[in-house]
């Protein structure tokens, strides 16, 4: 979630479970403001990105950041399944990709804000498929 004051943009993103089923719900708003305060607001921002079969990732905050993350991910991890294990990956891959750049200079203000939510199922243990929730 970002913002809180008036003009601040706020994100929502839910990832709620059933008996055997995630449903993962998003809104479209994304804000793009300049140094000088010119602000402009779009409404086709995709805050669920899907990363495998029965997988999503979830962000909100700082879109280009978390995008560029999620879509990464995907690319590199084309067989990877199941909520537990994508989210186990994933968290290695954005501490992989935190390493390549900690040396490069940053302005001192600048600290990206953005976060993920991981949902989807598990594979049940009797084999009978993906059906256990997991966010």
């Amino acid at each position: 979630m970002e913002g809180g004051s008036e003009g601040d943009s706020v994100t929502l993103v839910i990832a709620a479970s059933g008996l055997d089923f995630m449903v993962l719900g998003a809104d479209s708003r994304g804000t793009i403001q300049d140094e000088s305060g010119n602000r402009v607001e779009i409404n086709t921002v995709k805050k669920i990105i899907p990363v495998a079969n029965h997988v999503a990732v979830l962000i909100y905050g700082q879109a280009d950041e978390s995008i560029y993350f999620a879509k990464r991910f995907k690319f590199l991890n084309k067989t990877i399944d199941g909520v537990s294990r994508v989210a186990e990956k994933f968290a290695e891959f954005c501490r992989n990709e935190m390493q390549k750049v900690k040396d490069v200079p940053k302005h001192p203000d600048y600290f990206p804000m953005f976060g993920f939510i991981i949902a989807g199922l598990d594979p049940a243990k009797t084999g009978r498929g993906y059906t256990v929730p997991r966010s």
